[in-house]
Protein backbone atom coordinates (compact mmCIF):
# COMPACT_ATOMS: atom_id res chain seq x y z
CA UNK A 1 0.00 0.00 0.00
CA UNK A 2 1.14 3.13 -1.16
CA UNK A 3 0.14 7.15 0.25
CA UNK A 4 -0.80 9.35 -2.23
CA UNK A 5 -2.32 13.24 -1.72
CA UNK A 6 -5.75 13.57 -0.66
CA UNK A 7 -6.59 16.03 -3.64
CA UNK A 8 -7.40 13.05 -5.52
CA UNK A 9 -10.46 12.11 -3.33
CA UNK A 10 -12.45 13.97 -4.96
CA UNK A 11 -15.05 14.90 -8.21
CA UNK A 12 -17.07 17.89 -8.81
CA UNK A 13 -20.50 16.47 -8.58
CA UNK A 14 -24.02 18.69 -8.01
CA UNK A 15 -24.11 20.70 -4.69
CA UNK A 16 -25.40 18.81 -2.17
CA UNK A 17 -25.02 15.32 -3.60
CA UNK A 18 -24.23 12.64 -1.11
CA UNK A 19 -20.59 11.19 -2.68
CA UNK A 20 -19.58 7.43 -1.63
CA UNK A 21 -16.38 5.89 -1.96
CA UNK A 22 -15.04 2.56 -2.66
CA UNK A 23 -11.28 1.25 -2.28
CA UNK A 24 -8.92 -1.06 -2.47
CA UNK A 25 -5.31 -0.49 -1.38
CA UNK A 26 -4.52 -4.60 -1.96
CA UNK A 27 -3.68 -5.04 1.02
CA UNK A 28 -5.80 -8.00 1.71
CA UNK A 29 -5.01 -11.24 -0.55
CA UNK A 30 -8.49 -13.04 0.00
CA UNK A 31 -10.67 -9.98 -0.99
CA UNK A 32 -13.47 -11.18 -3.72
CA UNK A 33 -14.99 -8.05 -5.05
CA UNK A 34 -13.61 -8.19 -8.31
CA UNK A 35 -13.94 -10.29 -11.77
CA UNK A 36 -11.83 -10.51 -14.47
CA UNK A 37 -12.55 -10.02 -18.36
CA UNK A 38 -10.86 -10.60 -21.45
CA UNK A 39 -7.74 -12.66 -21.94
CA UNK A 40 -7.83 -14.76 -18.83
CA UNK A 41 -4.89 -14.01 -17.09
CA UNK A 42 -3.71 -15.02 -13.03
CA UNK A 43 -3.96 -11.74 -10.75
CA UNK A 44 -2.35 -11.89 -7.14
CA UNK A 45 -2.37 -9.55 -4.39
CA UNK A 46 0.83 -9.62 -2.72
CA UNK A 47 2.92 -7.44 -0.68
CA UNK A 48 -0.12 -4.45 -0.50
CA UNK A 49 -0.15 -4.44 -4.61
CA UNK A 50 -2.22 -6.02 -7.25
CA UNK A 51 0.21 -7.88 -10.00
CA UNK A 52 -0.80 -8.72 -13.20
CA UNK A 53 0.45 -11.88 -15.35
CA UNK A 54 3.02 -11.01 -18.68
CA UNK A 55 0.95 -12.65 -21.65
CA UNK A 56 2.71 -11.97 -25.33
CA UNK A 57 -1.15 -11.57 -26.33
CA UNK A 58 -2.79 -8.47 -27.80
CA UNK A 59 -6.25 -9.01 -26.36
CA UNK A 60 -6.69 -6.84 -23.14
CA UNK A 61 -7.45 -8.53 -19.54
CA UNK A 62 -9.12 -6.80 -17.41
CA UNK A 63 -9.49 -6.95 -13.65
CA UNK A 64 -12.99 -4.80 -13.24
CA UNK A 65 -15.50 -4.12 -9.98
CA UNK A 66 -18.43 -2.26 -9.52
CA UNK A 67 -21.87 -2.69 -11.49
CA UNK A 68 -23.13 -2.03 -15.31
CA UNK A 69 -25.22 1.04 -13.72
CA UNK A 70 -22.40 3.32 -12.39
CA UNK A 71 -22.03 6.63 -14.03
CA UNK A 72 -20.00 9.86 -12.83
CA UNK A 73 -17.33 9.26 -11.17
CA UNK A 74 -13.23 9.97 -10.17
CA UNK A 75 -11.62 6.66 -10.47
CA UNK A 76 -7.73 6.66 -9.28
CA UNK A 77 -4.75 4.12 -9.17
CA UNK A 78 -1.14 3.85 -9.23
CA UNK A 79 0.62 1.68 -11.10
CA UNK A 80 4.23 0.82 -12.98
CA UNK A 81 5.02 -1.45 -15.10
CA UNK A 82 7.64 -4.70 -14.37
CA UNK A 83 8.41 -6.16 -17.25
CA UNK A 84 6.71 -6.38 -21.12
CA UNK A 85 6.52 -8.41 -24.14
CA UNK A 86 6.18 -6.22 -27.25
CA UNK A 87 3.92 -2.95 -27.52
CA UNK A 88 2.75 -2.84 -24.08
CA UNK A 89 -0.28 -1.20 -21.86
CA UNK A 90 -0.79 -0.95 -18.62
CA UNK A 91 -3.59 1.26 -17.06
CA UNK A 92 -7.25 1.96 -15.65
CA UNK A 93 -10.87 1.15 -17.66
CA UNK A 94 -13.59 2.72 -17.18
CA UNK A 95 -17.42 3.05 -17.72
CA UNK A 96 -16.79 -0.96 -18.73
CA UNK A 97 -19.66 -2.37 -20.24
CA UNK A 98 -18.26 -5.41 -22.21
CA UNK A 99 -14.59 -5.91 -24.26
CA UNK A 100 -16.75 -3.76 -27.28
CA UNK A 101 -17.97 -0.98 -24.88
CA UNK A 102 -15.59 0.66 -22.28
CA UNK A 103 -13.41 3.68 -22.16
CA UNK A 104 -9.76 3.63 -20.93
CA UNK A 105 -6.51 5.81 -19.73
CA UNK A 106 -3.08 4.31 -19.61
CA UNK A 107 0.25 3.79 -20.36
CA UNK A 108 3.10 2.60 -22.22
CA UNK A 109 6.66 1.65 -21.99
CA UNK A 110 7.45 0.67 -25.33
CA UNK A 111 5.71 3.39 -27.19
CA UNK A 112 6.67 5.87 -24.58
CA UNK A 113 3.08 7.39 -24.22
CA UNK A 114 0.26 7.82 -22.50
CA UNK A 115 -2.79 7.77 -24.21
CA UNK A 116 -6.80 6.76 -23.80
CA UNK A 117 -9.46 5.72 -26.12
CA UNK A 118 -12.63 3.60 -26.53
CA UNK A 119 -12.34 0.28 -26.82
CA UNK A 120 -9.42 -0.63 -28.88
CA UNK A 121 -8.89 2.61 -30.43
CA UNK A 122 -6.73 5.36 -29.35
CA UNK A 123 -8.36 8.84 -29.44
CA UNK A 124 -5.68 11.17 -27.96
CA UNK A 125 -2.15 10.42 -26.66
CA UNK A 126 1.13 12.52 -25.48
CA UNK A 127 4.82 10.97 -25.99
CA UNK A 128 6.87 11.01 -23.06
CA UNK A 129 9.15 8.79 -21.88
CA UNK A 130 7.80 6.25 -19.43
CA UNK A 131 10.46 4.50 -17.31
CA UNK A 132 10.53 0.62 -16.02
CA UNK A 133 9.14 -0.03 -12.65
CA UNK A 134 8.58 3.50 -11.44
CA UNK A 135 5.28 4.23 -10.21
CA UNK A 136 2.50 6.91 -11.90
CA UNK A 137 -0.70 8.15 -10.60
CA UNK A 138 -3.37 7.93 -12.94
CA UNK A 139 -6.63 9.37 -12.60
CA UNK A 140 -9.73 9.93 -14.44
CA UNK A 141 -12.87 12.32 -13.98
CA UNK A 142 -15.78 11.00 -15.90
CA UNK A 143 -18.81 13.60 -16.27
CA UNK A 144 -21.00 12.44 -18.76
CA UNK A 145 -19.36 11.32 -22.20
CA UNK A 146 -16.39 13.51 -21.28
CA UNK A 147 -13.48 12.12 -19.05
CA UNK A 148 -10.68 14.11 -18.23
CA UNK A 149 -7.19 12.38 -17.14
CA UNK A 150 -4.37 13.14 -15.17
CA UNK A 151 -1.04 12.39 -14.50
CA UNK A 152 0.65 12.95 -11.14
CA UNK A 153 -1.97 15.28 -10.32
CA UNK A 154 -1.35 16.95 -13.61
CA UNK A 155 -3.88 17.27 -15.98
CA UNK A 156 -2.54 15.25 -19.45
CA UNK A 157 -5.41 13.84 -21.80
CA UNK A 158 -8.88 14.58 -22.18
CA UNK A 159 -11.56 12.55 -23.72
CA UNK A 160 -14.06 14.60 -25.39
CA UNK A 161 -18.26 13.08 -26.52
CA UNK A 162 -17.41 9.53 -26.49
CA UNK A 163 -17.32 7.45 -23.50
CA UNK A 164 -20.13 5.12 -23.20
CA UNK A 165 -22.51 6.52 -20.41
CA UNK A 166 -22.06 4.12 -18.04
CA UNK A 167 -20.50 0.77 -16.53
CA UNK A 168 -17.67 -1.13 -14.52
CA UNK A 169 -14.36 0.56 -13.57
CA UNK A 170 -11.18 -1.34 -12.72
CA UNK A 171 -7.44 -1.84 -14.35
CA UNK A 172 -6.19 -3.61 -17.66
CA UNK A 173 -2.61 -4.31 -18.97
CA UNK A 174 -1.51 -6.22 -22.04
CA UNK A 175 1.66 -7.40 -22.94
CA UNK A 176 3.10 -6.09 -19.70
CA UNK A 177 3.77 -6.93 -16.44
CA UNK A 178 1.91 -4.52 -14.21
CA UNK A 179 1.55 -3.68 -10.57
CA UNK A 180 -1.64 -1.62 -9.39
CA UNK A 181 -1.76 0.29 -5.94
CA UNK A 182 -4.03 2.00 -4.18
CA UNK A 183 -7.22 1.49 -6.01
CA UNK A 184 -10.27 4.35 -5.58
CA UNK A 185 -13.47 5.42 -7.10
CA UNK A 186 -15.69 8.59 -5.81
CA UNK A 187 -18.90 9.48 -6.82
CA UNK A 188 -22.51 10.03 -6.52
CA UNK A 189 -24.00 6.49 -6.97
CA UNK A 190 -20.79 4.74 -5.56
CA UNK A 191 -21.62 2.98 -2.89
CA UNK A 192 -19.28 3.37 0.52
CA UNK A 193 -16.82 -0.06 0.67
CA UNK A 194 -14.25 -2.31 -0.84
CA UNK A 195 -11.68 -4.18 0.79
CA UNK A 196 -9.31 -1.35 1.15
CA UNK A 197 -12.35 1.50 2.35
CA UNK A 198 -11.48 2.69 5.78
CA UNK A 199 -13.03 6.07 7.00
CA UNK A 200 -14.79 7.41 10.24
CA UNK A 201 -17.26 9.74 8.20
CA UNK A 202 -19.44 8.26 5.64
CA UNK A 203 -21.47 9.98 2.88
CA UNK A 204 -19.79 13.14 2.49
CA UNK A 205 -21.23 15.97 0.77
CA UNK A 206 -19.79 16.04 -3.08
CA UNK A 207 -18.98 19.29 -2.19
CA UNK A 208 -17.00 18.68 0.55
CA UNK A 209 -14.94 16.05 -2.10
CA UNK A 210 -14.71 19.27 -4.75
CA UNK A 211 -13.60 21.39 -2.10
CA UNK A 212 -10.36 19.51 -1.63
CA UNK A 213 -9.44 19.34 -5.07
CA UNK A 214 -7.61 22.80 -6.20
CA UNK A 215 -6.16 20.98 -8.80
CA UNK A 216 -5.57 23.17 -12.24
Amino acid sequence: MRYMPCMWLSLALVSGAWAGTWSDDFADAAAVDWEGAGQPVDWIEKEGTLNGELIESDVWAFRLTGDDGWGDYSATCSANVQNLAGGDWTGIVFRYQDEQTYAWFGLSVAWTQFAAGVAGNNLVQEEMKIGFRQWYTLRAEIEGANAQLYVDEEPLLHIEAAVPPSGKVGVFSARSLPQFDDFRIVGANIPDGGPGFAVTTTGKLATVWASIRRSP
